[in-house]
């Protein structure tokens, strides 16, 4: 005989999903079906993770739309921190990896730390509501960065999640190409400013630069069957192609000098010299554009002042709002909220909302992974491990250029795809032979 407890779990969960598809609006369907899968998410998380990396770059296309205050992508993270959390928490084959892994113990020990500190800023904070959004974010972070390094770790798994950030460009870049022929982007005095599926050409410039690095080092380690190469290289175009046309120049400034750091932390002459000669062509090709972009920079724009010219202002005018509450900050969230402009400078924004002391323990979380990679790489035996500390180098000082001059760390979406293939990348082992 059924139990009563046994009927009714099903049919309220069964009711709760006829209500939300009932409702007929776009977020209250995605929720739907997002209950539907949501016992096969829990049953198996990673199946949930390779969800979310491969639908995460469309959902801000639908970031406009809300259900109970709600937007997909803010549910999407709250359901990204409850399966990763149940899975580190009581998965005893997870869980074991902590402690051998000195680098995620160094890492979760700085970031708690910088959480911490900035829940100090809470009480001062004039809309919790938003910090404490801002400490989910964070959260997320902190989770998806633990199950990353835990579960994708090993050259097969590392292989398969590579290939799964490839996959997820495709469709900002079917998007991109889009808006490039029919001119739908973002139309900013004269330039047609691709943007993808993403909220704003800046993010989509940063996204495209991990899909390009990711993709060069694909090629680089992996054997790969003609087809597969092809299909690399047509990524690797079209993400160049696109990242041109989304304008942003501080992702361009951030490219070529960790490129060409890239380059030459191969130690392989022959591929520098071809690295090189390529990357001069290209430049040669685009060298007028992108003169005029950064000739922009000392030009008037049509507010009536410089592009540089504003920044400077608002980093001045900060430093007396940021010595009001050195220590405590003003609260997670608050810097849009009370200045009313986006900051363009990362570590400005931290030590507004964090205090000083937050914003230096922030940044230095990406300090320590640039030191490690660094080092890993020179002390690496084989290719392969070299490779991995290459990348995650660079991918480190790509976020730390752009974070000087655009809101890099502010999106959630962009610190979770680097600092996932980051936690990946970095090998607590040696691998003794080429992966296939």
């Amino acid at each position: 005989m059924i139990s009563l407890r046994k009927f009714i779990i099903p049919c309220g969960y069964a009711l709760l999903v006829a209500y939300f598809l009932v409702n007929a609006h776009l977020v209250s369907i995605g929720i739907a079906i997002g209950l539907l899968f949501m016992p096969i998410f829990i049953l198996n998380s990673s199946f949930f993770f390779i969800f979310f990396i491969l639908v995460r770059p469309i959902v801000d296309l639908w970031g406009g739309i809300s259900f109970a205050g709600f937007n997909m992508a803010s549910l999407l993270t709250i359901l990204l921190i409850f399966i990763c959390a149940k899975e580190l928490l009581f998965n005893r084959k997870q869980s074991l990896g902590w402690p051998e892994n000195k680098f995620l113990r160094t890492f979760n020990f700085l970031f708690v730390l910088f959480i911490c500190i900035s829940f100090v800023s809470l009480s001062f904070s004039a809309d919790k509501m938003t910090s404490i959004s801002d400490f989910l974010r964070l959260i997320s972070i902190l989770l998806s960065f633990n199950y990353a390094a835990l579960h994708f770790s090993s050259t097969d798994r590392l292989k398969k999640l590579v290939g799964l950030v490839l996959l997820s460009s495709l469709p900002p870049l079917a998007y991109g190409f889009y808006q490039w022929h029919f001119k739908t982007a973002i139309g900013v005095e004269g330039m047609n400013r691709l943007y993808g599926t993403f909220a704003h050409a800046n993010v989509y410039a940063e996204y495209l630069m991990l899909i390009f690095f990711v993709s060069v080092f694909y090629l680089s380690v992996f054997k790969t069957g003609r087809f597969k190469k092809i299909f690399i290289y047509l990524i690797i175009f079209s993400t160049l192609f696109q990242l041109y046309n989304t304008f942003t120049r501080t992702v361009w400034i951030a490219l070529a000098i960790t490129f060409c750091v890239y380059i030459f932390m191969k130690r392989n002459l022959t591929k520098q010299i071809i690295y090189f000669l390529v990357g001069l062509g290209v430049v040669a090709l685009i060298y007028s554009q992108v003169q005029q972009r950064f000739e922009d920079i000392s030009s008037q724009s049509t507010e009536g002042r410089r592009s540089l010219e504003w920044r400077q202002e608002l980093w001045r005018s900060l430093m007396h709002d940021i010595m009001e509450k050195p220590l405590t900050g003003n609260g997670l969230g608050m810097f849009e909220r009370e200045i009313g402009v986006m900051a363009h400078n990362d570590f400005f924004r931290l030590a507004y909302e964090a205090g000083i002391p937050g914003a230096i323990l922030f940044f230095g979380l990406f300090f320590y992974i640039l030191v490690y990679s660094f080092r890993g790489s020179k002390t690496a035996l084989i290719s392969y491990q070299r490779e991995k500390y290459n990348l995650c180098f660079c991918l480190v000082a790509a976020l730390l250029i752009c974070s000087m001059a655009v809101n890099t760390l502010r999106s959630t979406v962009i610190i979770f795809y680097y600092l996932t293939v980051i936690a990946a990348m970095i090998p607590e082992k040696p691998k003794m032979r080429r992966p296939a």
